[in-house]
C-alpha cells in the first residue's frame, strides 16, 4: 500500500520512522482543521461530569497543526482498512453514521464504505513520542477507565481535552 501522494516524507532517504508536517492555519487544510476544533467545543460542558470537573477556560484556540507522516503505521493501517472494506463487501454496508467532525473538506480523504471518520484523542504531552512512533495502543490504557480498559476517542474538543492534561501556553 502506498502512502498518500501528499505526504512529504521521502522513504528511501529519510533517517526517521517518522516525519511532522507544519500546517499552516491559513490554508485550506489550516482552515478546516481549525474549524472542526472550534465548532465541536462545547463550552456548556466545562466543570460537568467525573472528567470536566478540572476543566476551567471556555474556548480552545488552535495555535499550531502538525501532520504525523509515518510510513509504517500508515502501512499498517491502510491494511486494515482495507480488510474491513472486505469484510463489510459481503455483509453489505453499515448506515452510515454522522458525527460532529463530518462536512468539510476533509472528508474527501475518507472512505465512506467503511464509516471513517475523524475523532480526537486527548493524552498527555509526555505521551505523544510513543503514539507518534507506535500508534494508539489500548493496552497502555490506564486502568479504571469508566467504560473499561481501551482507547478512547471522542467527536468533541471539549471531550477530548479532558485527557490531555494541563497544558499552559505562553499568551500575551
Amino acid at each position: 500500500m502506498k502512502i498518500p501522494s501528499y505526504w512529504e516524507i521521502d522513504t528511501e532517504k529519510s533517517t526517521s520512522p517518522y516525519n511532522l508536517v507544519d500546517i499552516t492555519l491559513s490554508s485550506g487544510l489550516g482552515r478546516d482543521i481549525c474549524k472542526i476544533v472550534q465548532s465541536t467545543w462545547k463550552k456548556n460542558l466545562i466543570m460537568f461530569g467525573q472528567d470536566a470537573k478540572g476543566l476551567t477556560h471556555a474556548s480552545m484556540r488552535v495555535t499550531k497543526v502538525q501532520r504525523v507522516e509515518n510510513p509504517e503505521l500508515w502501512q499498517s493501517y491502510a491494511m486494515k482498512r482495507k480488510h474491513l472494506g472486505s469484510r463489510l463487501s459481503k455483509s453489505g454496508t453499515p448506515s452510515r453514521v454522522d458525527v460532529k467532525t463530518s462536512g468539510t473538506d476533509l472528508d474527501v480523504h475518507l472512505k465512506e464504505d467503511i464509516n471513517e471518520v475523524y475523532l480526537f484523542h486527548g493524552t498527555k504531552k509526555k505521551l505523544l513520542g510513543g503514539i507518534i512512533n507506535h500508534g494508539v495502543d489500548f493496552r497502555l490504557s490506564r486502568d479504571k477507565p469508566l467504560f473499561g480498559r481501551g482507547a478512547y476517542f471522542a467527536e468533541s474538543t471539549t471531550k477530548a481535552d479532558q485527557y490531555a492534561g494541563k497544558v499552559r501556553f505562553p499568551f500575551s
